[in-house]
This record gives structure tokens, sequence and C-alpha cells, in this order.
């Protein structure tokens, strides 16, 4: 999740594009075993308030960290997918804490891309 060239930055709000791939991967996102509709409803009132408080500085991906807190506790990972680019949502103890887009081919990936490239 964070590494050494992560790009620490004052909290900002997140892009639209940041805020609809959020919502998506707490609606939409896969797990094994599935989330609950309560926790799917818990996650998601988290999304308004979510700020970013570290991008990856790897170049290549357009991963935000939300949360800075311990990620102690219980963690779900949500996947999902787009052409060229795998998807994460990581939830510790109940927080939504990083979103992760990783390159699973060659490319570079600036932003995430938009919802309806998402499965």
């Amino acid at each position: 999740m964070t590494s050494a060239g992560d790009q620490p930055a004052p909290p900002r709000p997140l892009t639209a594009r940041e805020r609809e791939t959020l919502q998506w991967m707490v609606l939409h996102g896969t797990a094994d075993p599935q989330p609950t509709d309560e926790e799917r409803r818990a996650w998601l009132v988290q999304v308004p308030g979510a700020m970013v408080y570290r991008t990856c500085g790897c170049g290549a991906c357009p991963s935000i960290e939300l949360d800075p807190g311990d990620p102690s506790g219980p963690r779900t990972v949500l996947a999902g997918e787009a052409e060229g680019l795998g998807l994460a949502l990581f939830i510790d103890d109940g927080r939504l804490s990083y979103l992760e887009g990783f390159p699973v081919e060659e490319g570079v990936f600036p932003v995430f891309p938009p919802v309806e490239e998402l499965s």
C-alpha cells in the first residue's frame, strides 16, 4: 500500500473521479466472503467526508490513502477492475483506508477510469 515513493500532501478532498470510483467500489466491489448490505451502507456514509492524505509516487497508478490511521483490526479488501487496471479498496476496522489502482499490464494510469469502465 505505501512505499518510499508515496507523496504526502496536506489532506485534500477527493476529485470527482476518485469519489465516483470509491463509491462504485463500496457498492460493487467483490470480496470473499461478500460484505453484507449493512456493511456496505456503513462504508457508503463515509464517502462524502473522505479525504486524500497521501498519493502513490510510482507515476503509473492513481492510488490514494484515505485514512492515515492505524491499519490494525479486521481488514476487508474489495476488488474490481478496468481494462489494464486492477482495483482494490482496503477497509481497516470499518474505515475506508486505501483505494488502490494497479496496472496489470503495461500502461500508466494517472487517474482512475470512468465508472462505466469498471467491473
